[in-house]
């Protein structure tokens, strides 16, 4: 069977809170805009037989993997693991909690079929490079979209084992 992940920024949370920390749990809520980006993301997976979805514990992403599994038709597992990089960590911190996670879940997808990982920008990051992808082109994407991550909000990294590797396609955003 194909290895088939998919790594998945949350939606658009509300950045207007100076009193919510972002990098502490539970940190912002989505805005309406995230919720429909999440929809989004829901219809674009519907059809991509996901057989597992694991979402940060950090309600930006809980509440958008709730949409997205509403739409798909699968439970939500909460993974400490996959949670926002905070402030105090280092790269190699966020390295050592997202490895534990990434091998047993690539070997899920191996026996399995489909999962999603409903993760932040930093951990996309470390997880893009853990799967293969060279430092410059994950660097070009952080310029892209800001920064700390490869991704814009709600977007979808699809991630296939290749033969002996793994290949890497940003493969939706959101409008």
């Amino acid at each position: 069977m194909t290895s088939c992940i998919y790594l998945i920024r949350h939606a658009a949370p509300d950045m207007t809170r100076a009193d919510i920390p972002y990098d502490v749990p539970p940190g912002p809520a989505l805005t309406v805009e995230g919720e429909d980006q999440a929809h989004l993301v829901g219809k674009f997976l519907l059809d991509r037989k996901v057989v597992r979805i694991y979402s940060s514990h950090f309600l930006r992403a809980q509440q958008t993997a709730s949409i997205v599994a509403k739409i798909v038709g699968v439970a939500v597992e909460i993974e400490h693991g996959i949670g926002e990089w905070h402030e105090s960590e280092r790269a190699r911190d966020i390295v050592n909690r997202v490895q534990p996670v990434l091998t047993r879940i690539t070997k899920e997808g191996q026996d399995q079929g489909t999962v999603c990982l409903i993760s932040h920008g930093g951990p996309i990051g470390v997880m893009l490079r853990k799967l293969g992808m060279d430092r410059a082109e994950v660097d070009a994407y952080r310029s892209t979209f800001g920064g700390s991550t490869p991704s814009p909000h709600a977007g979808v990294w699809r991630v296939t084992r290749s033969g002996s590797g793994w290949e890497n396609a940003l493969v939706f955003t959101p409008p």
